[in-house]
């Protein structure tokens, strides 16, 4: 008896796209079911929601006690473009994981279930020159701490901020204002352009 297929609600906007997207993992096993973001949240039963950046800006707007429910039933996983990392600016905080659509999306089932277990994926695939254009184009390493070091470098592991925390001996509050820091010095608007940063680019 074969595994049953994951089942997934997909919300992207473009329906050229989408069907683009619901053939391809149909092939890995997944089955997209396509949700209007005008129409509400479906109730049918998945195991994340895939949605695309714009999707999900317009969405926080416009019903975002939908997403926090939304959030508490499944992973949200964002699909975007490699130069397209600046549109999570505003709603990096909502996101459990990314898929680039250019890259790895046949690796969308790995990534649910890394997002599933806690964790934000980030797609080995992108090398530098894909992260100079896709993350700030004034960004450079000032003069870190070596707690802001530390920080930057459990970041680039994967860790929450309550995880650094704990692995650093820390509070979540020393954690957070360091994480600031470092973003200010950066130049970067959240936490996902840091973690690229730190896991791509920084040991470079």
């Amino acid at each position: 008896m074969s595994d049953p297929a994951m089942r997934i609600l997909l919300i992207c906007g473009d329906r050229r796209v989408s069907d683009a997207t619901r053939a391809v993992l149909a092939e890995t096993g997944i089955d997209a079911l396509e949700a209007d973001d005008d129409a509400g949240w479906s109730d049918e039963p998945a195991e994340a929601l895939v949605i695309w950046t714009q999707a999900l800006r317009r969405m926080t707007r416009r019903e975002p006690q939908a997403i926090e429910r939304l959030r508490r039933r499944m992973p949200l996983i964002a699909a975007l473009a490699l130069d397209e990392t600046r549109l999570l600016a505003d709603t990096a905080h909502l996101i459990n994981g990314i898929v680039f659509p250019e890259i790895n999306l046949r690796r969308l089932g790995a990534i649910i279930g890394v997002a599933r277990a806690g964790y934000l994926l980030l797609p080995a695939e992108l090398d530098r020159q894909q992260l100079t254009r896709s993350t700030s184009s004034g960004a450079s390493e000032r003069a870190f701490t070596a707690h802001e070091n530390e920080v930057l470098s459990a970041l680039a592991h994967g860790l929450t901020n309550r995880q650094i925390a704990q692995h650093l001996a820390m509070t979540d509050s020393a954690v957070k204002r360091l994480m600031h820091e470092a973003l200010r010095k950066l130049r970067f608007e959240n936490r996902t352009q840091a973690a690229l940063y730190a896991r791509f680019d920084r040991e470079q």
